[in-house]
């Protein structure tokens, strides 16, 4: 019965993880394409991007903790943690972490969530983040021009979900706050910040945007609704004679690994891959990630993970993720070189302009 209680715990955490004001990116949409090619510099005024279609791209690596099959009973687990601990200390209660995260798949196998679930979970999540964020002085901002700049990029983006007839309605809302931010949340649901939409070009708007949009099409957002639905399930339907040992095992291990490590850093390097694939794809010059990777290392000054703590991470350290896309980057250029990726600053000044000029008496 502990262990049940605790999974109610980690349905509240899982709620206010989603809902907290905490840098989704940082922290941690497809409109008519112009004719015009954008310039190696990206200096084309009022043009987007021209996307390419065809052979895909090489596909993105999913996080796997380990290589063993999963553990059949909690004798063998807590074996392998002993094993684990005794060959290596500092990495001895990571490796525990990946084998509990092993036993998730099998224990969210029958778990489904309608859209209607899932959008429900998201809206509620959304309504808690924007009540945190007012709180802390970062109000809703209706501004049509922005709103419809932003739109733009996630049309365009779109069409290159795997899972776009999951989410047919993406959602955005706007936040006046200082920090270059974006969040996704389940059900199509997206917010960004207006600090930015003051970064320098329009790459970077981008790769936040496409980012965003990455969680949703990877299930990063539906697997948090999923987890969050078996915590609830083992709390309001306790193991009875229904359930196998087997079953019993497999559900209860998965929870105590979701209560310890209810993050997933892997998901933003996925998110960060995929990302830099559909900016590729589109155009966009991806190294536009990478200062801006920098510029929230100077402001937030992480450190490189500590082996005996890096399972508390929300996201991996900024420097990593900076080299990560300088990797895909060199990935993509040897599948397909191309030599008209742009950043579009111009683009992104004239939407300060529009918004910024002086209305006519």
């Amino acid at each position: 019965m502990r262990l049940i209680s605790l999974a109610r715990l980690f349905a509240i955490l899982c709620a206010t993880l989603a809902a907290g004001f905490s840098e989704g990116l940082a922290q941690d949409i497809q409109g008519p394409n112009e004719k015009k090619v954008a310039s190696p510099k990206g200096k084309a005024k009022g043009a987007r991007p021209k996307g390419r279609r065809g052979e895909a791209p090489p596909a993105c690596p999913i996080g796997v903790r380990s290589l063993r099959p999963a553990a059949q009973s909690m004798p063998e687990l807590f074996e392998r943690f002993g094993e684990g601990l005794a060959k290596n200390p500092a990495t001895g209660f990571n490796t525990f972490m990946g084998e509990l995260a092993q036993l998730e798949g099998p224990a969210v196998e029958n778990i489904r969530v309608t859209l209607n679930e899932e959008r429900e979970a998201g809206r509620r999540a959304r309504t808690e983040y924007l009540a945190n964020a007012a709180k802390r002085g970062y109000p809703v901002v209706n501004d049509p021009q922005r709103l419809r700049y932003l739109e733009d990029l996630v049309r365009k983006f779109a069409p290159r979900m795997q899972h776009r007839d999951r989410y047919p309605a993406i959602e955005i809302t706007l936040l006046e706050a200082s920090i270059s931010d974006g969040q996704s949340f389940p059900g199509g649901f997206l917010a960004f910040t207006t600090e930015l939409l003051r970064e320098p070009d329009e790459a970077t708007v981008a790769a936040v945007v496409a980012h965003e949009l990455a969680h949703l099409d990877r299930g990063h957002m539906y697997g948090y609704v999923r987890r969050s639905k078996l915590a609830e399930s083992a709390w309001s339907h306790p193991p009875n004679g229904n359930i196998s040992f087997d079953q019993m095992f497999t559900r209860q291990a998965a929870l105590l690994g979701l209560m310890f490590n209810p993050f997933r850093p892997e998901q933003e390097d996925e998110a960060d891959c995929t990302a830099v694939t559909w900016l590729y794809l589109e155009g966009y010059d991806p190294k536009a990630l990478v200062g801006f990777f920098e510029r929230m290392h100077d402001r937030k000054n992480d450190q490189p993970d500590n082996p005996f703590f890096s399972f508390g991470r929300t996201h991996p350290f900024t420097l990593d993720r900076r080299d990560h896309v300088l990797t895909r980057l060199a990935q993509l250029q040897r599948w397909r070189p191309r030599q008209d990726l742009g950043r579009f600053a111009d683009n992104l000044r004239q939407l300060e302009v529009r918004v910024e000029a002086p209305k006519k008496p």
